[in-house]
């Protein structure tokens, strides 16, 4: 099997691929051949998009903070959380 010169691959494509796979709704031989992508690659990419997607919600108020320091907040904000 002659071996191809290394890809890259777009983040949107990487996340396209992982969500996919996530979703497992084929197998991998079917997601590495649709996508002409390994096995392991796609497996590679899940395993980091399932590490990282707590990351999202983690951040919390912290990120909030930083985005209000950096960009400044709206004009109207709405401060009632339901409480």
């Amino acid at each position: 099997m002659k071996r191809r010169p290394g890809r890259k691959h777009s983040s949107a494509f990487k996340f396209k691929v992982a969500l996919a796979a996530v979703k497992g709704e084929h197998t991998m031989a079917e997601f590495a051949q649709g996508f002409d992508v390994h096995p392991n690659q796609i497996m590679q990419w899940k395993t980091l998009l399932l590490e990282r997607a707590t990351g999202v919600f983690a951040a919390g108020e912290s990120s909030l903070e930083e985005a209000l320091e950096r960009y400044g907040g709206p004009e109207i904000m709405n401060t009632d959380q339901g409480s």
